[in-house]
């Protein structure tokens, strides 16, 4: 997310302060991936230099800090798979813009797409019902 970002918003953000990715990572996501993806966008539009700060996440989010032990935690892998699987639908399957949207490889695209188990023609499965 952070390299795609640095390009769109014409940023260098290169680190990230751990408390930043201890209040990511704590935080429920009700509003899934693109939630995140907002929220981190704001915070790299708010951040000058090259270091994301904590004090650059919305207010909200400071003030509910969570255990990162809670049962409704969400994990890396399923946050990854499910913001695989939005930009699959956003891109109608296409595999090239996939890869060039999330900022990998399309040989890491196959790979990732194999372990979580996602079909990119299930977007042109789904319009044609």
């Amino acid at each position: 997310f952070i390299r795609t970002m640095n390009v769109h918003l014409d940023k260098q953000i290169t680190d990230v302060d751990e408390r930043v990715w201890e209040q990511l990572m704590s935080s429920d996501w009700p509003g899934n991936v693109r939630e995140f993806y907002n929220v981190l966008e704001r915070a790299m539009n708010l951040t000058e230099g090259t270091r994301l700060q904590i004090e650059a996440l919305p207010p909200e989010m400071l003030g509910k800090n969570k255990s990162m032990a809670t049962s409704t935690q969400r994990n890396f892998p399923d946050m990854e798979k499910e913001l695989i699987a939005s930009v699959l639908d956003e891109c109608s399957g296409n595999l090239s813009n996939v890869a060039k949207k999330l900022g990998i490889a399309r040989s890491t695209l196959y790979r990732k797409m194999g372990k979580y188990g996602l079909n990119p023609w299930r977007v042109v499965e789904k319009q044609s019902d």
